[in-house]
């Protein structure tokens, strides 16, 4: 049954679900982490070019594109929201499993495909299910869900570096260790959320008909408050996807540190943005979303430029995890922005709308970033990040000021 009022207090009695769907968001960034911090490795096996180990993110990106096109209205249309959770926490953790097995090219990038898709399968589903459970908390729960999926991201490159470096294993022996967090969830949400989902009432009238489903989703991308959304999340998600795919990159071959280290770099990126999630959210939820996002991007450009002139590892590790808190401050302030203006019934295919023009911009990404890489190194890479999140700021600028919240009228 759906909060009609903020709760007293943020426990598990009003926030249960809440957290554990933070924690399965976490088990199934836990392997995206894992997965681009043994792109290196694998670049050395195989004596790729940037470019073309870049053609494996690009191809992840494909894949999540494919899945969040599809995801969204079949969330809204069905109305099974956790199914769809249980569904991607499996899914995502048996195709790592996949990845390690890999013995081709080819194999790793359609592992890397239904890695990606499947992952991208959850965020309707959980977004839509927080949306709607917490209408008057929306950017707390999803700066929650943040959160999850910034733990999940930390401590997979950590695990997966530690075990190339001290432990010697190869890079598809850490990926099947590394897929085991997923799956244990997937069994966990089998069991805790699934039935209550069956025993709510009601709980099929969150379905809605094809008819009226495609009358809303042509309304919704008429509006260009959603679509403006879409496409500074679009640029955003593109620095961020950059920073991922080329960070360990430069943390191993330009500063010449070991892998361990490019781990506690990815890790150091997301606890910033742990710290700064809910902190954004809650006061957002208060003053407004676009104001916290421009000052949040403003600061995420200065730092990232920065951030090339830093040559020692210490201090570069400092400045990423500032980076984090400026940049992941903006992921749930987005999201709950556009709770807000889209109606409940839609907030599956917004959810996917928004994330489709992120996985196109992240696609493109890669190959962008590659070519950019070889031919005037990598520092030359997070040029083009900082201006890309110059536009992402430029286009926050342009919006309308923010509506009164959709969900909490229906």
């Amino acid at each position: 049954m759906s909060s009609t009022a903020p709760p007293s207090r943020f426990g598990l009695r009003d926030f249960g679900p809440a957290y554990l769907i933070a924690a399965g968001h976490g088990a199934s960034h836990w392997i995206t982490g894992t997965f681009f911090l043994l792109l290196p490795k694998i670049r050395e096996e195989f004596s790729f070019s940037y470019a073309e180990i870049s053609l494996i993110g690009s191809i992840y990106y494909i894949g999540s594109l494919a899945s969040n096109v599809a995801s969204g209205p079949a969330v809204d249309v069905s109305g099974r929201r956790v199914v769809f959770q249980v569904v991607a926490l499996l899914a995502v953790g048996l195709a790592m499993v996949g990845f390690g097995f890999a013995s081709s090219l080819i194999l790793i990038g359609v592992m890397g495909v239904l890695i990606a898709a499947a992952n991208n399968l959850w965020h309707p589903a959980s977004m839509s299910y927080l949306s709607s459970e917490y209408p008057k908390n929306r950017a707390f729960v999803l700066s929650l869900h943040g959160i999850g999926s910034n733990i999940g991201e930390a401590i997979g490159p950590v695990a997966a570096g530690a075990m190339l470096t001290w432990f010697l294993f190869s890079w598809r022996e850490a990926a099947l260790l590394n897929a085991i967090p997923a799956l244990v969830m997937g069994v966990v949400f089998t069991f805790a959320l699934l039935p209550k989902e069956r025993q709510v009432e009601g709980s099929a009238s969150r379905a809605v008909s094809l008819g009226i489903y495609f009358s809303g989703l042509w309304r919704m991308v008429q509006d260009k408050s959603v679509l403006g959304l879409s496409i500074m999340a679009g640029f955003r998600n593109m620095a961020q996807s950059g920073l991922k795919l080329f960070l360990p990159f430069y943390i191993v071959d330009v500063l010449e540190l070991p892998y361990a280290y490019a781990g506690i770099a990815l890790t150091a990126l997301l606890i910033g943005g742990m710290i700064a999630s809910p902190i954004a959210g809650a006061y957002s939820d208060r003053v407004g979303r676009r104001k916290v996002i421009m000052m949040a991007l403003s600061a995420s450009t200065v730092v990232i430029i920065g951030l090339t002139f830093v040559g020692n590892g210490t201090a570069y590790v400092f400045g990423i995890s500032l980076l984090g808190f400026a940049m992941f401050a903006v992921r749930p302030v987005l999201q709950g922005w556009m709770m807000d203006i889209v109606p409940r019934q839609m907030a599956g295919s917004a959810t996917s709308l928004m994330f489709s023009v992120q996985s196109f911009k992240s696609a493109i990404m890669p190959v962008i970033g590659g070519l950019i890489a070889d031919q005037y190194g990598l520092a030359a890479v997070f040029y083009f990040l900082g201006g890309l999140l110059l536009l992402a700021n430029f286009v926050a600028f342009l919006l309308p000021k923010d509506r009164a919240p959709a969900g909490s009228a229906g």
